[in-house]
């Protein structure tokens, strides 16, 4: 898999392929490699988080028997006139120009003279031109000490995820979650059609509107009646009935979240508090501990009321903040759920070390970082009360 947000991508296959997940390989930062059971093709294309995903081939024979067995496996879906390219990650200029080499060579000697090669820049064709050129595009990385090569068979439809980024009414860029990572959130709680999502620091409603076209019902609050008007005005435009619409957003504060829902449950939390002040350079550490610090209070006090609503079972997925400091360092916030009857989410073969940053972000001094936490199923007997998780 090419990963879209580096770490938060493995956890997020490793939550959607649940129990299919043999073993997980990190052998770059662009790209995981996960071992499956069974028949997990469909549910792959349930994942938002990758660019890119594509069967290894992996022989101990060296790069030439490696690209030979690869060359069995697309030999069948190789056309005459089409269009090849090699994405290579984290490879240097001559491994690169090498699998190029070996790869013309063998096209060659299949009979396909008139096939295209692509020289994508920076040597990597993204995952919107392969598929505007139909291209076969064959992933290259390090792997096992040497290289590993794949045929990239799906990617992920991101243009409605673009789309509806782009559309939105009242998009306020500056704060705004980007439709992909709502989705892979989204995909971390395990909601399924028909369950209910809470949002209680939902600003314009970028969450709520990736839940909403996954039919999944939304509610939301926010302390800012003017966020409020807006996400009701995003969700407004995602349905044509407006008698059944399927969210329910109210001005309220998410520190009496337990109070405002009146008894109410909901399936899972997902939110992105965030909390912070416009930080225009690197500030020291110690300006960026005080600033968590006391976004942290908030963050606290809504982590216990939400709690209250959240039905047994369900999952709380809370975007945290990282500053990066002048001095080198990285202060993020530390969230506790113990003694709140949550334990951290740990899908799959491999632990993950919460917070869950995301890699190859744009932003400058602060970047994201995620938890997940569920929550303790009660009078359950011989054991400690939590969700089962059949890999562990």
């Amino acid at each position: 898999m090419v990963l879209t947000f580096g770490r938060l991508s493995v956890l997020e296959a490793c939550s959607v392929l649940e129990g299919l997940v043999v073993n997980v390989e990190n052998p770059c930062e662009r790209v995981s490699v996960l071992t499956l059971k069974g028949s997990s093709y469909e549910r792959l294309q349930d994942l938002a988080g990758v660019h890119k995903v594509a069967p290894v081939v992996a022989v101990s024979g060296g790069l030439q028997a490696t690209m030979a067995a690869l060359m069995e496996d697309i030999a069948e879906h190789i056309q005459d006139k089409m269009t090849l390219a090699v994405s290579g990650y984290e490879i240097n200029r001559d491994e690169y120009e090498f699998v190029i080499r070996l790869l013309l060579d063998c096209i060659k000697e299949a009979g396909f003279s008139k096939t295209r090669l692509l020289r994508p820049r920076n040597n990597e064709l993204l995952a919107e031109t392969v598929q505007s050129r139909s291209a076969l595009d064959i992933i290259a990385f390090p792997y096992r000490g040497g290289i590993g090569l794949g045929p990239t068979t799906w990617i992920p439809d991101s243009a409605s995820m673009r789309k509806r980024g782009i559309r939105e009414p009242t998009r306020h860029s500056d704060i705004s979650m980007p439709p992909r990572l709502a989705q892979v959130l989204l995909n971390l709680s395990g909601l399924q059609k028909g369950q209910i999502v809470l949002d209680p620091f939902c600003g314009s409603g970028t969450i709520l509107a990736e839940a909403f076209v996954r039919s999944i019902k939304c509610w939301g609050l926010d302390i800012s009646a003017n966020r409020v008007k807006d996400a009701r005005k995003n969700l407004r435009g995602l349905t044509s009935s407006f008698n059944d619409r399927g969210y329910d957003i109210r001005v309220g504060d998410a520190r009496e979240t337990s109070r405002l829902l009146r008894g109410s449950m909901v399936d899972a939390v997902v939110t992105e508090p965030f909390l912070l002040p416009k930080i225009e350079a690197r500030p020291k550490a110690a300006t960026a501990a005080l600033l968590v610090g006391q976004a942290g209070q908030v963050y606290g006090d809504a982590l216990r009321s939400v709690v209250e609503v959240l039905r047994p079972g369900g999952r709380i997925v809370m975007v945290v903040p990282v500053i990066q400091t002048m001095d080198g360092e990285e202060v993020s916030l530390i969230l506790e759920g113990r003694d709140l009857g949550l334990r951290l989410f740990q899908p799959g073969p491999t632990s993950f070390r919460y917070p869950v940053r995301l890699s190859f972000e744009s932003t400058r001094w602060v970047r994201r970082a995620v938890y997940i936490f569920e929550k303790r199923v009660p009078n359950v007997e011989g054991g400690n009360g939590f969700p089962k998780n059949p890999s562990q």
